[in-house]
């Protein structure tokens, strides 16, 4: 009887645990937020101990789920320099100069933001798991070791753009069409060239920003951190926003996991 309780006992106790997770999400637009909500919503559920880092208040409200708002408004800052990749009504390169300059306007307030210090202040083992929204919140890698160096996966509400590609060690292909453009799959060979040459420049616009988030880091969190590319190399797996069936098909490698579709729910009667 004895031993049968303990077994009992046994199972519960694995079936409770919980981690302290601790999740980056500062790509600041509804349709992006409302996608890892559904993750946040899911781990929450799970009894996970959620932390965010985030421009949003929270919609959870949960005693395991924790949201430090930071003081940037990226669509303020976004519609002042007048970035439009939707619409394209400027160029392919001035969005690329805009969207990066968008991105170390926001990384210069938020690295100066007392919502950091916040999460500074948390114990160095804190966190058994950090998650990063990958399209932007590089100047925040630090807090990888600054918290013990806890495993790292990515999530990706944007999908697979060039630089996401680039940073899970992916390929650019010329056949699928980069997100800022007009193509679709049907291009000929000088479209293709052209949507290749576009994925290059994408991703040299990434290489010469990250080492300026470098500098900006290296005030808040010293001169001996792990370089950005370094942790970039932590990241186990990403969860990406894209769907086989919906999307173009690429060819991912196996620690890229497309889970489409996970803010949709079942219709109810």
């Amino acid at each position: 009887m004895k031993l049968c309780s303990f077994v009992i006992l046994t199972i519960l106790l694995r079936n409770i645990s919980a981690a302290n997770i601790l999740i980056v999400g500062l790509l600041d637009s509804v349709s992006h937020r409302i996608w890892y909500e559904q993750l946040i919503g899911g781990l929450v559920e799970k009894r996970h101990n959620i932390t965010l880092l985030s421009y949003a208040d929270a919609k959870l409200k949960v005693d395991n789920y924790t949201v430090i708002k930071f003081d940037a408004k990226p669509q303020e800052i976004m519609d002042e320099i007048q970035i439009d990749i939707i619409n394209n009504e400027i160029s392919f390169l001035e969005n690329l100069r805009q969207l990066w300059m968008w991105l170390t306007m926001t990384a210069e307030i938020d690295l100066k933001s007392d919502s950091l210090q916040t999460i500074l202040d948390y114990p160095r083992d804190k966190f058994d798991l950090i998650i990063f929204e990958i399209f932007n919140g590089q100047h925040l890698y630090s807090l990888v070791d600054h918290f013990g160096n806890p495993p790292v996966i990515a999530i990706s509400p944007m999908g697979l753009s060039p630089n996401i590609l680039d940073a899970m060690g992916g390929h650019s292909f010329s056949y699928y069409p980069i997100y800022c453009s007009r193509y679709n799959d049907q291009m000929n060979l000088l479209q293709r060239a052209q949507n290749w040459i576009m994925y290059l420049i994408d991703n040299y616009y990434k290489w010469t920003n990250i080492p300026r988030l470098e500098i900006l880091a290296h005030d808040k969190f010293g001169n001996d951190i792990t370089p950005i590319y370094d942790i970039e190399k932590r990241i186990q797996i990403l969860l990406a926003n894209y769907d086989p069936i919906l999307d173009y098909p690429i060819p991912l490698p196996p620690y890229i996991i497309p889970v489409g579709g996970l803010h949709t729910k079942r219709s109810t009667p």
